[in-house]
């Protein structure tokens, strides 16, 4: 009985499966036909309208984005974006001067092209899944108010809604091609800042929104970044150049070629000139390894293993014919690295093959005088003002080495305190001066021509702080012989130091100086001169505590040479009137 009960259950299953089996069928059939009829078009259609929705969603107040065109292709997966245009409304700048907002940001693109895009995971689960997005012709601007910038600012604008209409967006790779910026402080720090020919290269690309006011999270494997030029103006007026930038975050190294800043040129009509330092720099390329990229986005952080300084070439010039301008205090180089906004970890800093050129003017010759040095090279380390590194008692300490006047070797040991003391220790080593290469300081400045002389070796080690130093300096010299320089007016050849040294070394008192011996010293250090003008101070009070002894001991000479003279004449002239009586 059951064997005939079975059968007959089975008939309105195998029925109804049966016509489900045709449905989907049919329905699949349809489908495919409707699909090759009119899928594409509303799957192009759907994504577009996804992507507007999305950049409805994530756009800032005041801000307005607008596109020329949205083509999707999704038979052959690809989506073009042609005139996309970001801007701000004109009243923002007001905030931004005010410091209501901390910095503006307009845009503009050509072309953005996505190549191998899943639109059905865009539909599906509202992520953007491509192999490879180009940006074509971009240019970036950006405005920045008297408040410092956080980088992350841009992107925590972002994401401020509810759920997104896009929630991810991933890549293969990123190109950027023939990209330019600009960059303008309303503050008038860095008037503006302008880059040219910007190209980038990004690998495994990720871009996720982290829900209501957390902004976006961006994640890459690779990035390459290269710039053709830079160019700004400096507060003092000067224009900084470089010429080509490279930077790899995968292999960690960065490049930097032709740097340059550039004085504006002096007007001599103008009254309001103050006595200041003019610089001139050019430097053949800057190389960087170690360059931690991700940290410097995210944390407002450098931090570098080596940076390389080559061909560094430097003019220094100080016209002391104008007036001096108000005291304004200035920082030792820790301090100045501590008041910096961002933190900086820089391990070692090498300088390789330099030239500093510095020229004065002497306010009485009118003339100017130069004091060369050549083949300067350097080593530093712990150039830091990272608050881990300081605790950890970490200093900066360098080597470096010169030519001193073509002719003399110098070489020196710098150690400095980063924990707010300011306490520093520098010592120097000087040897094989020959004396009248020095005349190109000494004419202008002095009037003084030095005629023959050899600084065998003067070492000068010096401890202070940014209020006061004390040193020692030992001197070996010998066969100094200077006079007035030829040609000196004779209203200033009484005036001149070096008037009293020609009647000193005249060979009647002994001819040329030599002297090898040791002295201390201390100053105190003008809040309102740099590092380098405090180590001068060290040094001229240390030549004078040294050149003193001589000098006084060859005034006794004068003095005992011409009372003995004195007397003998005395006699002569006491004998000759015996002999006449």
């Amino acid at each position: 009985m059951s064997s005939t009960v079975v059968p007959r259950a089975r008939k309105p299953i195998l029925r109804i499966l049966g016509a489900v089996g045709i449905a989907l069928v049919v329905g699949i059939g349809w489908f495919c036909w409707w699909a090759s009829r009119h899928g594409e078009d509303w799957l192009d259609r759907t994504a577009e309208e996804r992507i507007h929705a999305a950049i409805a969603e994530a756009s800032v107040p005041g801000y307005r984005f607008t596109l020329a065109s949205l083509k999707s292709d999704a038979r052959h997966g690809r989506l073009l974006v042609t005139g996309a245009e970001l801007k701000f409304e004109p009243q923002l700048l007001d905030s931004l001067r005010s410091g209501a907002y901390q910095y503006l940001f307009a845009a503009k693109v050509d072309t953005v092209e996505l190549r191998g895009v899943s639109f059905w995971g865009l539909l599906l689960r509202g992520d953007i899944n491509v192999e490879a997005i180009v940006l074509a012709g971009p240019e970036f601007h950006y405005f920045t108010g008297p408040k410092r910038v956080a980088l992350a600012d841009p992107f925590k604008r972002l994401g401020h809604g509810g759920k997104s209409a896009v929630s991810v967006l991933t890549a293969d790779t990123l190109r950027v091609r023939h990209a330019g910026a600009t960059v303008q402080d309303l503050g008038e720090n860095l008037p503006e800042l302008d880059v040219n020919g910007l190209a980038l290269d990004v690998s495994a690309l990720r871009i996720s929104a982290l829900g209501q006011h957390a902004g976006v999270h961006l994640v890459v494997a690779g990035a390459d970044l290269h710039v053709d030029s830079i160019s700004t103006q400096l507060p003092d007026g000067s224009r900084l150049r470089i010429g080509a930038i490279a930077l790899s975050r995968e292999q960690r190294k960065g490049l930097i070629t032709r740097l340059s800043i550039v004085p504006p040129l002096p007007d001599s009509m103008d009254t309001s000139r103050m006595r200041k330092s003019v610089l001139t720099l050019t430097v053949d390329s800057i190389t960087l390894s170690g360059l931690d990229l991700d940290r410097s986005l995210t944390d407002e952080a450098l931090r570098i293993t080596h940076m390389g300084i080559h061909g560094a070439n430097v003019a220094v010039e100080l016209d002391k014919t104008l007036p001096e301008p108000a005291p304004t205090p200035v920082q030792l180089p820790p301090a100045a690295l501590a008041s910096m906004p961002f933190s900086i970890r820089l391990d070692t800093l090498e300088l390789n093959d330099a030239t500093v050129i510095y020229r004065e003017r002497d306010p009485r010759t009118k003339r100017w005088g130069v004091i060369p040095f050549d083949h300067l090279r350097g080593i530093f380390t712990n150039v830091t003002n990272d608050a881990e590194a300081i605790a950890g008692g970490e200093r900066i300490q360098g080597e470096f080495a010169c030519t001193f006047f073509d002719s003399a070797q110098v070489s020196g040991h710098y150690d400095a305190s980063l924990d707010g003391s300011e306490r520093f220790t520098i010592s120097t080593n000087l040897s094989g001066l020959s004396l009248p290469e020095v005349n190109s300081a000494t004419g202008p400045l002095l009037r003084m021509q030095v005629e023959s002389g050899e600084l065998h070796n003067m070492e000068m080690r010096i401890e202070g702080n940014a209020k006061r130093a004390k040193g020692k300096m030992t001197m070996d010299y010998s066969g100094l012989l200077v006079r007035v320089e030829p040609g000196t007016p004779k209203e200033l050849r009484h005036s001149m130091f070096g008037n009293v040294m020609d009647a000193m070394l005249s060979q009647a008192y002994g001819g040329a100086l030599s002297a090898n011996r040791e002295q201390t010293f201390s100053i105190d250090r003008d809040p309102d001169r740099s590092m380098l003008t405090y180590l001068w101070h060290a040094t001229r009070e240390g030549l004078a505590r040294n050149l003193v002894p001589e000098a006084k001991e060859r005034m006794r000479t004068m003095l005992k040479t011409d009372a003995e003279k004195w007397r003998s004449e005395r006699a002569e002239r006491k004998a000759k009137r015996g002999a006449v009586k």
